[in-house]
């Protein structure tokens, strides 16, 4: 009894990762276009030498054009307010600090904790609430 459960599972595996696989490959392969990055703070800041350090490296694994742009004003609000007007399409990315965080806190901007999706964290500010 136990074997049968057992074939039941994998072949019920098998077929999962051949229809994930046959979705997988009939996507584009990404990126297909220009990633735009956009950074709240000032040039030449901590976050902004951070996004333009990893940028680099990116460019070189994903083999595509980066953009990373500044748009500061409001404590990242301006930025975060623009972000929720472009498509969710993996092709616009910003570097999220605390203050961003803040800034959707104090109701600055359209924006809410359940619009960010992380892809990776830089570093850990325990400071942060």
């Amino acid at each position: 009894m136990n074997r049968l459960k057992l074939g039941v599972v994998v072949v019920l595996a098998m077929g999962f990762l051949w229809q994930s696989a046959t979705t997988v490959l009939a996507e584009d392969k990404y990126p297909s276009k220009q990633i735009n990055w956009y950074i709240h703070s000032s040039a030449g800041g901590g976050t902004d030498i951070f996004s333009r350090t990893v940028a680099l490296r990116l460019r070189r694994i994903l083999k595509a054009n980066i953009v990373i742009s500044t748009m500061s004003g409001g404590s990242g609000a301006r930025m975060l307010n623009y972000l929720m007007e472009q498509p969710a399409d993996g092709y616009t990315l910003n570097s999220f600090t605390n203050s961003n965080l803040a800034t959707m806190a104090r109701g600055m901007t359209t924006a809410s904790r359940d619009d960010v999706i992380g892809i990776v964290r830089g570093c850990y500010d325990p400071q942060s609430l």
